[in-house]
């Protein structure tokens, strides 16, 4: 039975490791298309991507 519990632990680790890496590069194109927003100042796409942003960084926090 540890085995089992330790398996499914192991398992739950990668799984939050991957779905934590994964938020991080969208956040990181969200950051690059913010830039290129930026130096264009197309003002209602950098609000959208701000928008976005916050709400991957409360689903890691929340």
């Amino acid at each position: 039975m540890e085995e089992a519990s330790f398996d499914e632990r192991t398992l739950k680790g990668c799984l939050e490791k991957f779905k934590r890496k994964r938020i991080e590069e969208k956040r990181k194109k969200i950051r690059e298309e913010l830039k290129i927003a930026e130096v264009n100042k197309d003002i209602t796409r950098m609000r959208e991507l701000i928008l976005k942003y916050k709400k991957l960084k409360e689903g890691i926090n929340g």
